[in-house]
């Protein structure tokens, strides 16, 4: 295999809040939803204002993990034809528009290409996001239902935030994922073959565990809303943990070199998780730099790109430290970058 066509266990796509939240996808199934992934983890690189891309059929079979030609051109179909409804905002204006995910077409080639292109108005959601959810490229091709794929994926937007709950009503839970109103009538039937198996799915694969709870209306009323917490895998019972789709094969020795990513199990699995009182003092520190809460996770991305690879005896402490000092530079940037005059009728008003 080339290294074109290989997934790194580390490999990660950031998929926008808007585009994971989008409303009126819930008929796209696995395969879709894996078919999407890897095309804009093809297109990771690419800027904004990207045309036509193009990737190698076999190489996304060989993500998907098959080999049916059909069952790919269904996938692609289904992404092509498949109406979203976006709700976002620009300023102090309200937006929802209507797109699809993509346009495509495949050579009918023995060693056919696949060219698509992502829809105009989508793609303004796609490259460089400003709230996103990391998805892990490996883990993703573990799982095997849509719905805990779609609860993993909706997790992803919570799990490095100040609050890491995602509170939804049954409702909307129902329509985000597909249930129709003729399916799962009973709570307890809905709770049991969907809720429960997606949550059990998601802490069998997935990095972090989640917690979740049942919030009733009135004094012994039924379940109407659903609580959904980011917890430590830590925290999970010992069956929930993931045995046969461990990121990392059992039996291996933790210091073996990777030979994708150039790392040793033990480098990759360095603890790089903040505490939940080190991330209430970066959103103080945020917000006294004048900076939105929404931007946690990206700083939170960019100070584990610049650890990578080391030991951190107190990630809370060290993230902290690292984002005191991206601010003080800030400011120290800005204030060269002022006109002298400027600085002298500052300091005049302190004299």
């Amino acid at each position: 295999m080339s290294s074109r066509t290989a997934i790194s266990r580390q490999a990660s796509v950031c998929k926008s809040y808007e585009v994971i939240m989008a409303r009126g996808k819930h008929q796209l199934d696995l395969q879709d939803m894996k078919t999407f992934l890897y095309l804009l983890h093809r297109s990771y690189n690419e800027s904004a204002d990207a045309g036509i891309q193009s990737v190698p059929v076999a190489e996304l079979l060989n993500y998907l993990g098959h080999t049916s030609i059909k069952l790919m051109h269904r996938s692609l179909k289904n992404l092509g034809s498949v109406k979203i409804d976006i709700d976002y905002r620009e300023g102090d204006d309200e937006h929802s528009v209507s797109c699809h995910f993509l346009s495509y077409d495949v050579s009918r080639t023995s060693n056919g290409m696949l060219e698509y292109a992502f829809d105009p108005i989508l793609m303004r959601f796609i490259f460089e996001p400003q709230i996103y959810g990391k998805i892990n490229m490996s883990l993703f091709s573990h799982f095997k239902t849509t719905h805990g794929a779609k609860l993993y994926e909706i997790m992803t937007l919570f799990k490095n935030r100040f609050h890491r709950t995602w509170t939804v009503p049954v409702d909307e839970f129902r329509d985000r994922f597909g249930i129709g109103t003729d399916q799962y009538c009973r709570f307890d039937n809905l709770k049991r073959h969907v809720i429960e198996k997606a949550v059990k799915e998601v802490n069998r694969i997935a990095p972090f565990g989640i917690d979740v709870s049942y919030i009733r209306g009135g004094k012994g009323g039924k379940v109407e809303t659903l609580r959904f917490t980011v917890i430590p895998r830590t925290e999970l019972p010992s069956e929930a943990v993931a045995t046969g789709n461990d990121p990392i094969p059992r039996g291996r020795d933790p210091k073996t070199v990777d030979m994708l990513t150039g790392q040793t199990d033990e480098e990759n699995t360095l603890n790089l998780t903040v505490s939940d009182e080190a991330l209430e003092e970066a959103v103080f520190i945020m917000s006294s730099n004048g900076t939105d809460e929404g931007e946690l996770e990206r700083y939170l991305d960019d100070w584990r790109a610049s650890v990578a690879g080391q030991r951190v005896t107190d990630p809370g402490v060290n993230f902290l430290r690292w984002l005191r000092l991206k601010f003080s530079t800030r400011k120290e940037t800005e204030m060269e970058q002022l006109d002298d005059s400027v600085i002298d009728s500052i300091l005049a008003e302190y004299e």
